[in-house]
């Protein structure tokens, strides 16, 4: 893993870039083995190693999300959206 950026550093480079949304991200929730990334909006989930999706955008929610987390044993995602609900999915499934 790379050391945190300093005051004295140069210019931060991107290291990884992911595509296939259609708006702009408001949250992102990393998995406990910084495996995989789970982003708001419509809920889809990459592999960091190789930038692939697992299987769709995760349901349940009728508006936006805008908030994510992942439980610390990273078996739980969490999502908060705009229909005032708080949704867990099982990440393991």
């Amino acid at each position: 893993m790379a050391s945190p950026p300093t005051v004295d550093s140069d210019i931060i480079l991107p290291v990884k870039t992911f595509q296939g949304h259609r708006s702009w991200a408001t949250s992102v929730a990393f998995s406990p083995n910084d495996e995989w990334v789970v982003r708001d909006s419509l809920l889809r989930i990459w592999i960091l190693k190789d930038r692939s999706q697992i299987g769709g955008p995760l349901q349940g929610h009728s508006g936006s999300v805008r908030k994510m987390a992942v439980s610390k044993d990273g078996r739980y995602i969490e999502g908060g959206g705009e229909d005032n609900k708080v949704i867990a999915w099982d990440a393991s499934t």
